[in-house]
């Protein structure tokens, strides 16, 4: 008797209507790559959601990348070549101290100066600020703090993910200020929950739940409930509450690019 495969599968589109635009974006993520992410996100899951952004955003707004340890260590500016944005989180490694303010400096100094673009740092971090001396920790504090004010000023959102939350790192942190909000993730695998939630709620992408299927005879089929000609552009999001193994995607679209 052949076993039943059953797994729900809840789909969301993003996506941007002709006749309804929202505001371009800049966008920079922000990585803390120090050694103690190695405890904290052993799976390195911190990168794939890094890499679910740079997947979901819409052509016209404008991705960076920046990784961080002991310095500034990568460095991607706003608009680069997406591929070569994706190399560069696939490639980083979890070493060295933790300079906070050295890496959201950086973040920070890529931004343009166009008001009509929204501006966020997407910034996931195990919360250490932590360098070989206290003068340099102290310094890296004040730096980070300064620049939280900078941000403030400029109208630049800054978005933190705390891994392990706030108790990760009680004594020199990145969480003494009101200027950013934080979620907390108590684990690594909550990253890509919180993830979803931010790009729905702060970065506002447009999100409609298209159907909810089980899985029968190895495939589900999915048609989208709008006109095709209001849609200028479409990314689907698949998600399962089981492991999906060897998934094949066929589809029809003009253009298309199919991210595994």
């Amino acid at each position: 008797m052949l076993k039943k495969i059953v797994i729900t599968i809840f789909i969301s589109i993003f996506f941007s209507l002709n006749v309804v635009l929202a505001s371009p974006k800049e966008i920079i993520c922000l990585l803390d790559t120090s050694v103690s992410m190695k405890d904290n996100d052993p799976n390195r899951l911190a990168p794939d959601c890094v890499s679910i952004i740079l997947d979901i955003a819409l052509s016209e707004d404008e991705v960076g990348f920046v990784s961080y340890n002991d310095n500034v260590q990568c460095v991607e500016p706003l608009g680069s070549d997406r591929n070569e944005i994706l190399n560069s989180i696939n490639s980083v490694t979890y070493e060295g101290y933790t300079n906070a303010g050295a890496g959201l400096e950086k973040a920070i100094s890529l931004f343009s100066n166009e008001e009509n673009k929204e501006r966020y740092v997407l910034f996931i971090t195990d919360g250490e600020i932590m360098l070989p001396n206290d003068a340099d920790t102290l310094n890296s504090i004040s730096l980070y703090e300064k620049t939280l004010q900078e941000a403030t000023n400029k109208n630049i959102k800054i978005i933190t993910v705390a891994i392990g939350g706030k108790q990760n790192a009680p004594d020199v942190n990145v969480y003494g200020s009101d200027k950013q909000k934080i979620y907390e993730s108590n684990t690594a695998n909550d990253l890509l929950q919180i993830i979803r939630q931010i790009l729905y709620d702060d970065l506002g992408f447009q999100k409609i739940s298209v159907s909810t299927g089980i899985i029968q005879n190895n495939s589900i089929d999915i048609d989208l409930p709008i006109n095709a000609n209001l849609l200028r552009n479409v990314k689907v999001l698949i998600t399962s509450n089981g492991l999906l193994n060897n998934v094949a995607i066929n589809y029809n679209a003009k253009d298309r690019i199919l991210y595994k």
